[in-house]
């Protein structure tokens, strides 16, 4: 039986797993930030920040594009699947949107053509696996809703600087929002796990580890390049956040697969 109730999982539980699983590699961590991070004060550090809304809007067009991709294809008998699923769809929509608006007003033009381009460089990456099937789909939302909370939680804990104009949506949108996506994919998954029996369990859970591992061989190059863009952008502290990244991944498969750590095996690691 699973150790973790598919009701358990949310915030509290994910912040207690991510500071156990960085605390091995950075003992001093903080377990929230002692100062507030500044704003940007030079035109390079404005730039550097809008560099990474654009990113950050194209990547929340790409999990809408992919999670309605699903809808229509791997879940298009399912409409208890489809209703789940709306929410994320909805929310990261509008994370885009506000990007966007965010962007255009901040730089007085249309970002729409650099969030097309790096786009297309999404699914040049992922390809199929979000929609070949359920467990291709799932391991896309393991790799851009639930791994992606490493670079993340560091960042949070450790920048120097923020988009301070931004707090305020970040805080009482994007945050919840994507909290709640966690907490209805995840209680989802697990309650289907949980209702396997012991030989369709095995079959499903290897099937999602292959394409987990699929997709993170895709991304590898793109996550190195990620994790040193918010160290120059945000001025956080990532020396070990390849190394945590590994740590934290296996120890959420673990979980999600309802399984021993030992049990997965080699995984591919970040920096590889």
């Amino acid at each position: 039986m699973s150790t973790t109730a598919s009701t358990d999982w949310g915030p509290a539980l994910e912040d207690a797993l991510f500071l156990t699983v960085a605390h091995r590699h950075v003992p001093g961590l903080p377990t929230r930030r002692a100062a507030p991070p500044r704003g940007p004060e030079t035109p390079a550090e404005v730039q550097a920040l809008c560099d990474d809304w654009v990113r950050t809007a194209a990547h929340d067009l790409f999990i809408v594009q992919a999670v309605a991709r699903a809808m229509h294809t791997v879940f298009a008998d399912d409409p208890h699947v489809q209703l789940l699923l709306s929410r994320q769809l909805g929310d990261d929509g509008d994370h885009a949107v506000e990007a966007r608006r965010h962007l255009w007003a901040l730089r007085g033009s249309d970002p729409l053509p650099e969030i097309r381009r790096h786009l297309a460089e999404h699914w040049e990456r992922a390809g199929d696996i979000p929609f070949r099937g359920v467990a291709g789909f799932l391991a896309f939302e393991f790799h851009y809703e639930l791994y992606i909370l490493a670079r993340m939680q560091i960042v949070r804990r450790t920048a120097r600087i923020a988009d301070t104009a931004m707090k305020d949506f970040a805080e009482s949108r994007i945050r919840p929002d994507e909290a709640f996506h966690r907490s209805q994919i995840v209680g989802w998954w697990l309650d289907k796990l949980q209702a396997m029996a012991q030989e369709e369990r095995a079959r499903f859970t290897s099937e999602i580890l292959a394409q987990d591992e699929a997709l993170q061989q895709r991304l590898n190059p793109f996550l190195r390049e990620e994790l040193a863009d918010m160290a120059r952008v945000y001025g956080a502290d990532l020396a070990e956040a390849h190394a945590i990244y590994d740590d934290w991944r296996r120890t959420l498969l673990a979980k999600l697969l309802d399984t021993d750590v030992s049990a997965l095996g080699e995984l591919t690691s970040i920096v590889h």
